[in-house]
């Protein structure tokens, strides 16, 4: 049988029978294939088309470990993707199993495409004949979100020092957890808001999808790798809450710098001269690192020092300042409320 690989991305029209051929297998006695093809409708609009984008790195590595998992009591399995501009009618995705049996073909194919569909890093823009489009599966992401990319608001600290909440400062007329989420959702959606269990019920985080920590005491680390178990093949832009002074065009100038080949990109802190760790692109690889560490009792996020990292000169340094008492939230916010 031919060497292929398990899961990959394809930018020209699929050759199914040539994928079908390439899983022959003499001892196979079923062969089971899904074709996934560009309908001329949805929900009553006339679709003409539609238009695949997807982060090529992450969706290889989370669709090749899609099909790994199918594999148990078969011969052979891949799965084909489409990117691109598809016409009406075109395979848009393929999915080939051989195995001993029927059974075992139609359970393996049945899971290749659910967990796909429901894993892999995949966006799907449908055109319509009216001549507008909408993303399908990201209503809330703007047609240029970044592929494989969401945020995470670190809102979880105890505030020792301030003895406020940080989330719930008002600036700009606004509680910073709401402000700062509405900013990442215009540059890196979705956003997650990292927070104590004993916060999940407080109003100021109406509306906000919430990550709870599920151990304390650890601070920001266990805040991160929660979002990991949330999304492990996903990279996520971390920032604190209390980190007022961040604008839109600072976070979109990190996100456009990031460079998916390192463990991390961050802007350069002056005060540090090195990664500031709260307003950073964490990557996939990161996982296994802050595990490791957690398993060593080492929490500190300066670990990034000691990785490769891309730096970001920031523009103005002081859009990176963090509050940390009520004398700088007078400050930056005026007089302390109530």
């Amino acid at each position: 049988m031919s060497e292929f690989p398990l899961f990959e991305l394809r930018s020209e029209p699929l050759d199914v029978a040539g994928l079908a051929a390439s899983l022959g297998d003499a001892s196979g006695g079923a062969l089971v294939t899904f074709e996934g093809r560009v309908r001329n409708t949805n929900e009553g609009r006339p679709v003409v088309g539609l238009e695949y984008d997807a982060y090529p790195q992450l969706c290889v590595t989370e669709g090749t470990s899609v099909v790994r998992e199918a594999q148990e009591g078969v011969l052979a399995a891949r799965c084909v993707h489409r990117v691109g501009k598809l016409a009406v009618g075109e395979v848009a995705v393929w999915v080939g199993v051989v195995a001993g049996h029927r059974e075992e073909a139609f359970r393996a194919c049945r899971y290749i495409i659910d967990e796909v569909k429901r894993r892999v890093p995949i966006w799907k823009k449908e055109l319509y004949a009216d001549q507008t489009a909408a993303w399908i599966g990201a209503a809330n992401a703007p047609a240029d979100a970044p592929a494989g990319l969401g945020s995470l608001v670190l809102a979880g600290g105890a505030s020792e020092r301030m003895g406020l909440d940080k989330a719930r400062l008002v600036y700009e007329g606004e509680p910073q957890v709401q402000r700062i989420a509405r900013l990442l959702e215009r540059v890196a959606p979705p956003v997650y808001v990292s927070v104590r269990p004993s916060q999940a019920k407080d109003k100021v985080f109406r509306g906000l999808r919430l990550l709870p920590d599920e151990e304390g005491g650890i601070g920001p680390l266990e805040g991160i790798l929660r979002a990991f178990r949330e999304a492990p093949s996903r990279a996520w832009l971390v920032v604190a809450v209390d980190m007022p002074f961040l604008t839109e065009p600072v976070l979109r100038r990190l996100v456009e710098s990031r460079d998916p080949e390192r463990h991390a990109t961050a802007y350069r802190n002056p005060e540090i001269d090195g990664p500031e760790p709260v307003c950073a692109i964490y990557e996939p690889a990161m996982l296994s690192v802050l595990q490791e560490r957690k398993s060593r009792g080492r929490y500190s996020l300066q670990m990034l020092r000691d990785l490769p990292v891309k730096l970001v000169e920031p523009l103005d340094p002081a859009e990176l300042r963090n509050i940390n008492s009520l004398e700088e939230y007078r400050r930056a916010a005026g007089p302390r409320p109530g």
